[in-house]
């Protein structure tokens, strides 16, 4: 039940009875010592409470759930956890606005694609307003997010999600790893003719070589965009696909005086160069089978009427 628009339960509220206050939901906006400007906003924007606009917690949210000392929460935040949970009971969802906000949200969910890949499958493009993507801003880019996240190592980020790109958390990282990297060496793999000779030769680039984009990538493979450049990029998304390589973040490309220009692109590393060590503990014998039943218990949960086979489908269990 929704009793204000700020998230402040009113039944619990020590101003109720003694000043007969009939809160701002029943008062449009009018509690006992007068026009609230939080409800003022709230209603101007017909919202039903503040948990509904993308900009929660604005700055005058947070000073009172946070800062005033007075007549703010207590706990701290309490109001803007009531805001969440609105939102969550009557089924909708929370915009993220903020770096630490999508980070929370992964971790919650435990993995999430970068855009959309199944109808009511979360998805970063989904949860975000558009009109703050692409903006260069670290803390509230959408696009930023995913190469800070990976060179802070917060999250896996790349083509990870059955060759789709996306996020994984720290929790779920070695059951995905268990789920998807081959049993068998690469050289194995190389020998009994499952990956193809540009796979092969990626992969010994890597051997050699790390955290290099996309751009050195082709040069190291003597490729360009249009000639054999597909080739490689397809290769790329096997090996990360494969856990084998990973996104370890991103960089500016240089021009001949070594000035940085235009935006940044992935780096890419090998995994076991990548991977924080805790990231990995063992499964207690979780099978390869098993792990990825856990993902799509995981994803069944998180989503929304989802058919288990299609998303298997599209995760390529």
């Amino acid at each position: 039940m929704i009793e204000s628009r700020c998230g402040l339960l009113c039944s619990e509220c020590t101003y109720k009875e003694p000043y007969k206050c009939g809160g701002c939901v029943e008062t449009n906006g009018h509690p006992f010592y007068g026009e609230c400007s939080v409800a003022a906003c709230c209603q101007n924007k017909r919202y039903d409470h503040c948990g509904q606009c993308p900009e929660m917690p604005c700055k005058q949210l947070y000073a009172y759930s946070y800062l005033d000392k007075e007549h703010g929460d207590n706990p701290p935040g309490a109001r803007i956890e009531n805001l969440k949970k609105w939102i969550k009971e009557r089924g909708q969802m929370i915009l993220l606005n903020k770096y630490e906000d999508f980070l929370d949200r992964v971790d919650e969910l435990g993995f999430m694609p970068l855009s959309n890949i199944l109808p009511g499958f979360p998805s970063l493009s989904a949860e975000t307003e558009e009109k703050h993507w692409h903006t260069g801003d670290r803390d509230t880019d959408p696009w930023c997010w995913k190469d800070r996240a990976a060179e802070e190592q917060r999250l896996a980020f790349g083509c990870i999600l059955g060759g789709h790109k996306g996020f994984v958390s720290a929790q779920m990282y070695r059951i995905f790893y268990t789920a998807f990297h081959p049993q068998e060496s690469m050289e194995e793999r190389w020998e009994e003719g499952s990956v193809n000779q540009t796979v092969w030769q990626l992969w010994q680039l890597f051997e050699d070589k790390t955290l290099m984009n996309t751009s050195e990538i082709r040069r190291e493979m003597g490729v360009t965009l249009k000639k054999g450049g597909s080739k490689v990029d397809s290769a790329l998304k096997v090996l990360q696909r494969d856990y084998c390589i990973t996104v370890a973040g991103s960089r500016r490309k240089l021009n001949k005086a070594g000035q940085p220009y235009g935006w940044p692109s992935n780096i890419y590393d090998k995994v076991m160069n990548w991977v924080p060590k805790e990231w990995m503990e063992p499964n207690r014998g979780l099978s390869r089978g098993q792990a990825r039943d856990v993902i799509l218990d995981k994803g069944v949960a998180i989503g929304k009427d989802i058919n288990r086979n299609e998303l298997a489908k599209i995760l390529g269990i």
